[in-house]
């Protein structure tokens, strides 16, 4: 991660990191409901099928909860392991795919489910 954050030591690269902590945290958040909703898409599978999701889930834990060691393992391991380029695609992908999604107007009437009026 060298060159595209500041140097972990300066205010702003502690910034950063915290900025970067709860994005990759809040995806593996998101990858959970992929998979417990059983969504679909042929891109997102692929992209969800990666060994990189364990070491984000163990990030997600790290952030998530108190941590005395900002260099604990669960950092460290996703940060030497993944490639930038594939949080990158999931995100977009995820994005685009969320874009897509047929959200209900203010006009159209609720499913109320069943036959009830």
């Amino acid at each position: 991660m060298k060159g595209v954050v500041p140097e972990m030591h300066e205010a702003n690269g502690m910034r950063a990191f915290g900025y970067l902590a709860y994005w990759h945290a809040g995806l593996h958040v998101v990858i959970e409901g992929w998979a417990k909703l059983r969504l679909s898409d042929a891109k997102i599978d692929v992209l969800v099928a990666s060994p990189n999701v364990d070491l984000l889930r163990r990030f997600r834990n790290g952030a998530f909860h108190y941590q005395r060691d900002l260099l604990d393992d669960r950092f460290t391991d996703f940060m030497k392991s993944v490639n930038l380029e594939w949080v990158r695609s999931l995100s977009a992908e995820l994005d685009r795919w969320f874009r897509a999604f047929p959200y209900p107007t203010k006009d159209a009437e609720p499913d109320r489910g069943g036959d009830q009026p």
